[in-house]
């Protein structure tokens, strides 16, 4: 075995770890301590920046379609 075999082989693992699909995770949002209220004012925060960004980008959109 070369070297470049022997990087290949330790950079890439040949494990039974699976790549993750992007946006999921193993564990489940919904087992564990229940979120204390703090977070969920930062989470409901957090959805409306989101919200915001959703309508500019939307407002973007529609004026670069109309010229």
């Amino acid at each position: 075995m070369n070297s470049m075999d022997e990087h290949n082989r330790m950079m890439h693992p040949t494990s039974a770890m699976l790549p993750q699909p992007y946006g999921m995770s193993s564990v489940d949002p919904n087992h564990g301590a229940p979120t204390p209220p703090d977070q969920d004012t930062r989470k409901q925060d957090i959805g409306e920046i989101l919200q915001q960004i959703m309508n500019i980008t939307d407002q973007s959109l529609d004026e670069a379609q109309a010229r």
